[in-house]
């Protein structure tokens, strides 16, 4: 086993126990435990609960087989719920897979990857619930043998990413319907976060995640299974009415790092600021800041720490705030300059940060 597979594989079963989610980190030891079976059990766990360390002192003092944490491809094969005659091609590298649940159908959109000529669409599944059958971009309506059109999309999801080697680069969750039974809905992300974990950690690479009209408790389902030691990008949307969102739970997963992104829309963030401090970009809005929490988030965007200045020099973050904002506290800073009426501009350590206040509160846009 070369060492970045190793090294990977690691992070993630190290993830999986970070998040205490019982499922994946049985099936995580599961597979540690097949792959060196000459251990004994109650050295395997020891080495569990430490970690990534751990798991490397493991790898690195054996020299068992471990071709059964990644197992040769399967052949892909048309699942039993599928039409015998109902044939598509998978690509190996997807740039983004889309499920668009709602309003008695599942649409899923599977994207090329970027090598290709054009970033048309791979495929295009419509599955309709009242006629119970599936049409294929550019083909007729087939009739499908599953009732339960969650189930039948779901299907057709799973055997997508069993494509060999499948490297995800964006997921895209919207519920559509506004009144979708919450049985329906929670069935749909409980079936597909087992889903996520069946493939994790050997064949599922994703680095951005799209959540459009998706509640908390619903992100944190696919969070873990991310690696935030990668690129990572978490969009969340809300559509119809704008939702005060508290994702303390969220921020304080290990994602949060140099490299992550964060991109809200319709959402009023009711967290402390503070949660935002270690973020690589960020347009969110954060809902009732007082006038001191803005000085300090300027203050932070000026004088950060190493890890996060040496990120390339595009980096760049632009915040919106909501609430209580006095512009005597800028003024009060030798740090801050006056452009016009609304708008400061604030340098220090080769870093400009640019103030507006507006009708909708305060923008904050930081660069190099």
């Amino acid at each position: 086993m070369d060492r970045e597979n190793t090294e990977k594989l690691c992070r993630r079963f190290s993830i999986l126990n970070e998040f205490q989610n019982k499922q994946p980190a049985q099936y995580a030891f599961q597979k540690l435990k097949n792959a060196f079976p000459d251990l004994q059990i109650e050295e395997v766990e020891y080495w569990y609960k430490q970690g990534t360390r751990g798991f490397e002192e493991v790898f690195r003092n054996t020299c068992l087989d471990s071709s059964s944490l990644f197992p040769e491809p399967k052949e892909h094969h048309i699942h039993r719920r599928m039409p015998e005659n109902f044939n598509y091609v998978l690509p190996l590298k997807i740039e983004k897979i889309s499920l668009c649940l709602g309003r008695n159908f599942v649409e899923i959109n599977v994207s090329r990857d970027g090598s290709y000529e054009t970033k048309e669409f791979m495929a295009f599944y419509h599955v309709d619930a009242k006629k119970c059958k599936i049409q294929k971009q550019g083909e007729p309506f087939q009739k499908l043998s599953a009732k339960n059109y969650v189930d039948a999309a779901l299907d057709i999801f799973q055997e997508i990413c069993d494509a060999p080697k499948l490297e995800v680069n964006a997921l895209r969750v919207e519920v559509a319907e506004q009144n979708l039974p919450e049985t329906t809905r929670s069935a749909f992300f409980e079936k597909l976060q087992k889903m996520l974990w069946a493939m994790y950690p050997f064949n599922l690479e994703l680095r951005q995640l799209k959540m459009v009209e998706i509640e908390e408790k619903e992100i944190m389902l696919i969070l873990p299974y991310i690696d935030p030691n990668e690129e990572f990008e978490l969009s969340i949307i809300v559509k119809k009415h704008e939702r005060k969102m508290d994702m303390r739970r969220i921020m304080n997963t290990v994602h949060w790092g140099n490299k992550s992104s964060l991109k809200t829309k319709g959402v009023l963030i009711t967290c402390p600021i503070t949660h935002f401090y270690n973020c690589a970009k960020v347009d969110a809005t954060v809902f009732a800041l007082t006038p001191q929490e803005i000085t300090d988030y300027v203050k932070k965007l000026l004088y950060m720490e190493t890890t996060i200045t040496s990120i390339s020099q595009d980096w760049k973050s632009k915040i919106k705030f909501e609430g209580d904002t006095a512009l005597h506290i800028l003024e009060s800073n030798k740090f801050c300059q006056r452009l016009n009426s609304n708008t400061y501009r604030c340098m220090a350590n080769d870093r400009c940060v640019f103030v507006t206040f507006c009708h909708q509160g305060v923008k904050i846009a930081s660069r190099r």
